[in-house]
């Protein structure tokens, strides 16, 4: 199984935010300051989990994308390590729930390229043991008996996913509030491993306001500015969620009604919930914000399957819901894995590129040229990993009325993000990337400083719509294509 993930992750590079990360990492590794030197717009636990594997790759030179996929895979073994400590000690829960388990860990194990190593990744597979504690929970309430550590450790795993992204806290609410209601205990709501995630989302709240206060001054206000004017697409998210979930959700209610709501069941259809609540929220219809949701519906729908009784005419609809729920899961995983391997045959031609070339880009689309600054070892330069800040500004004014005071803000912001930009190419990188499609590349190249800057620049290569300039004595012997 190791040998065939590897297989398929050796045919393309990871998605450009985890790419973006490990830029991050890199810079902080070489003395940057995070947030001030170099903005993420995420909290820095989403920094921090790529750290150890870019320190690898300065001590041993071999890439990080290396050590991270490797880090995936050991970090799941230790989460089913943990989930199977649990089930050893529920019988009454391991029959139904094992195979189903070991299904979604391997989806997990052979996760697309669009999500693999992604922090929703790593947050679902942290997330296994607390969800598979909270179904034994749900069956046996206050009264279920399970060592220490093992309780403790599952729900540290547990606040992992709300660390790296807070919202993700309502996956765990609801099953847990669904289980005291049944259980008619509030004791449920106290557990340990209640307590001990609840414990390390406080510390980690903590070390972020002591020790990173140029989150809150410098890019949270940016973020506030930007996404307060501008309400993602819900629409495309809805649709996209509905495609690939909805008859998975379909199947898991009319099997849940069924059985009687059954505790394993209405856990993890809860959960799921949950999770479908934030990725509406969300608005984007990403992969990676859709894979929490996939991940807990297909094994709420595993378990239901096992548990539904085989000769109950009622649950023909069902079965059927559930394997069209599976080719659509599939359809998914398929195009996922294809649209991860579209640039990886033209990244070779970039490695005749210099070592260590820095590197400009006008774009606000990560997945196009963060692989590819990975790929080629190139220094990223730039304050921001896109020009989102330009992206979302440009959003906004498009559709606010001209003289509302929210435009005001967004003029400014794009403005400070221009001179950012015009500074920053002042450097006179090697290498300066664009995508002409982009809103916000055109924003950045109408400027005249930026356009009388790019006069130094040729162009030496098209890989689909993003285009490479070289500076002209860096691109004297370098071929165009």
């Amino acid at each position: 199984m190791l040998a065939a993930a590897l297989l398929q992750l050796g045919f393309a590079e990871l998605h450009g935010d985890v790419s973006w990360l490990l830029i991050v990492a890199d810079r902080v590794l070489n003395g940057e300051t995070l947030y001030r030197d170099v903005y993420e717009i995420n909290p820095p636990l989403s920094v921090a989990l790529y750290l150890p594997w870019m320190g690898l790759e300065h001590l041993t030179g071999i890439r990080a994308e290396v050590f991270t996929t490797l880090a995936v895979f050991a970090v799941l073994a230790v989460s089913m390590m943990l989930v199977l400590g649990i089930l050893r000690r529920t019988a009454w829960l391991d029959g139904s729930v094992r195979p189903a388990l070991f299904t979604v860990a391997a989806l997990l194990f052979f996760a697309p390229t669009s999500v693999f190593a992604q922090r929703e990744h790593w947050g679902m597979i942290a997330f296994l043991p607390c969800l598979t504690l909270i179904a034994a929970r749900a069956v046996r309430g206050p009264r279920l008996e399970m060592p220490l550590g093992l309780v403790i450790a599952s729900g540290v795993l547990g606040a992992a996913i709300v660390c790296l992204k807070p919202y993700y806290v309502l996956a765990i609410l609801l099953p847990v509030l669904i289980s005291a209601a049944r259980h008619r205990s509030l004791r449920i709501l106290f557990a340990v491993e209640n307590l001990a995630a609840a414990a390390v989302v406080v510390a980690y709240g903590l070390i972020v306001w002591k020790f990173f206060p140029a989150y809150a001054e410098n890019v949270l206000p940016i973020a506030l500015d930007l996404y307060g004017t501008n309400w993602t697409d819900a629409g495309r998210a809805s649709l996209e969620g509905l495609k690939v979930t909805g008859f998975a959700f379909a199947a898991v209610a009319v099997i849940c009604w069924r059985t009687r709501f059954d505790p394993v069941v209405t856990s993890g259809f809860a959960a799921s919930t949950g999770f479908l609540a934030v990725f509406l929220a969300q608005g984007k219809g990403w992969d990676y914000h859709l894979l929490p949701v996939v991940v807990t519906v297909g094994l709420t729908l595993a378990i239901a399957w096992r548990q539904a009784p085989r000769r109950d005419g009622a649950l023909g609809i069902g079965r059927i819901l559930a394997l069209c729920a599976c080719v659509s899961f599939a359809q998914w995983s398929a195009d996922r894995i294809r649209n991860g391997t579209q640039y990886v045959f033209e990244l070779a031609s970039l490695d005749n590129l210099p070592p260590d070339a820095t590197l400009l880009t006008f774009t606000q689309h990560l997945k196009l040229v963060h692989p590819a600054a990975r790929h080629i070892r190139a220094r990223w330069i730039a304050r921001d990993g896109s020009d989102w800040i330009a992206g979302l500004a440009l959003k906004g004014l498009r559709t606010l009325p001209e003289g509302a005071p929210q435009a005001k803000t967004l003029r400014r912001r794009l403005a400070e993000v221009i001179d950012q930009k015009a500074a920053e190419l002042a450097t006179k990188p090697d290498l300066v990337v664009t995508v002409p499609e982009d809103d916000a590349a055109a924003a950045f190249l109408a400027d005249p400083r930026i356009a009388a800057a790019m006069r130094d620049y040729r162009h030496v290569m098209t890989i689909g719509p993003v285009i490479y300039h070289m500076r002209v004595d860096r691109a004297l012997n370098h071929p165009s294509r």
